[in-house]
């Protein structure tokens, strides 16, 4: 699946990285280092420095990524 939302937590400094569907669940995370992401989804590294609290979205893999604030 391609990455459509990243988020770049303020709390510890950890990524997420989600596909956009919403049936996922929590037994559906897991721990990854950002090496397999990078090579699963090269992609990814055009948004590395993206500050920490901040997240990113985009439609579709052709799209540009909007960035916004993470609240909360």
């Amino acid at each position: 699946m391609p990455i459509l939302y990243a988020s770049h937590d303020a709390d510890d400094g950890g990524w997420q990285f989600l596909c956009g569907r919403t049936d996922h669940g929590e037994d559906d995370a897991m721990v990854v280092g950002m090496g397999t992401v990078t090579n699963l989804h090269p992609e990814v590294n055009r948004i590395a420095d993206m500050p920490i609290g901040v997240c990113g979205e985009r439609s579709d893999i052709e799209s540009s990524w909007s960035f916004y604030k993470k609240s909360g």
